[in-house]
């Protein structure tokens, strides 16, 4: 089996995982919406089920006709034709493929990986033109895996042209911006307290350096301070978390939004230089309250303690 295929099987696995994340406001200049599985007919659920299994099976052939049947009886299913245009494509039918991905885009679940697979497809057609365009449609329309540009072969013609190179920069520039966005919810000024509502201090987030990274500054009633940077690294599209304090505590770690909650883990450095562990959760309750806590560990992650738990409310704007 080609190299090309085989890595194309890989990318079909990892593509059914992608699909549950794409956020349902990318593509909004898609018009169709897929119809709900209770929607189906009986005979259509079916058949569908039949085609999803040969697919399953990498029975291409089989999925491909079965699709087609599918389709036949009900052209509103968007995954039926993304799970055919891959089906054409891992066989190496192109124009077939190049079709059933066009179709896909239609539907607003499948736009931003229809449109990069029909880049995929013009490339290995050798035709750079279309190839590009296609990938630039998809980037625009929140397609954002840089790690497929890097290593999909089906890109492999196109890597030489200067525009590939322009490509990946506008991938990571896309994927920086939308992150800085990201933690909107912390920028502004604070009332920290404890989560029985004991005043605690205060603490200013601002956004820095157009939004790439976030600072907080705050300050305990009892007078101690601390300072924390954030910054989204494109590389890993995780954000890199370091807090000092002013007795020279370090928290250092990384980590990324999970449901509306920061989650950061790394290495707690303690005074006298020797390191635990930390896990740190910055949840976003309302517009105008938050819970920030962090848990330390002293036995490699055995046991957990507990060492900050706060709640910010924001600051009333001054009149």
């Amino acid at each position: 089996m080609p190299i090309r295929t085989q890595w194309k099987l890989m990318t079909i696995i990892l593509v059914g995982w992608w699909l549950a994340l794409v956020p349902c406001g990318w593509a909004q200049s898609a018009s169709r919406q897929e119809p709900p599985m209770q929607e189906l007919s009986k005979e259509e659920a079916r058949m569908l089920a039949e085609a999803n299994q040969a697919f399953a099976d990498q029975d291409w052939a089989k999925a491909a006709q079965l699709y087609k049947a599918v389709l036949e009886k009900n052209p509103k299913i968007g995954s039926a034709w993304h799970h055919l245009g891959y089906s054409y494509h891992v066989m190496g039918q192109l124009d077939e493929a190049i079709i059933a991905h066009q179709k896909a885009t239609e539907f607003q679940r499948f736009r931003a990986l229809g449109l990069y697979n029909l880049a995929c497809a013009y490339s290995l057609k050798k035709d750079k033109d279309k190839a590009f365009h296609y990938l630039n449609l998809a980037l625009d329309a929140g397609f954002q895996s840089k790690q497929f540009l890097d290593t999909d072969t089906d890109l492999d013609f196109l890597r030489s042209d200067e525009r590939f190179a322009q490509v990946i920069k506008k991938a990571l520039r896309t994927s920086v911006m939308e992150a800085s966005l990201q933690l909107d919810f912390w920028v502004g000024r604070w009332d920290v307290c404890s989560s029985q509502g004991v005043p605690l201090g205060t603490a200013i987030v601002e956004k820095k350096e157009n939004g790439k990274c976030l600072s907080e500054t705050w300050k305990a009633n009892g007078g101690s301070s601390g300072t924390t940077l954030l910054y989204f690294d494109p590389s890993d599209k995780k954000w890199q978390f370091v807090c000092v304090m002013d007795k020279g505590e370090i928290f250092r770690g990384s980590g990324e939004m999970q449901d509306k909650q920061l989650v950061i883990r790394g290495d707690h450095i303690r005074l006298d230089g020797s390191k635990g562990l930390f896990k740190l959760s910055l949840q976003n309750q309302t517009q105008d309250k938050l819970r920030y806590g962090i848990e330390v560990s002293t036995d490699a992650g055995k046991s957990w303690r507990m060492a900050y738990d706060v709640v910010y409310v924001r600051k009333a704007s001054a009149s």
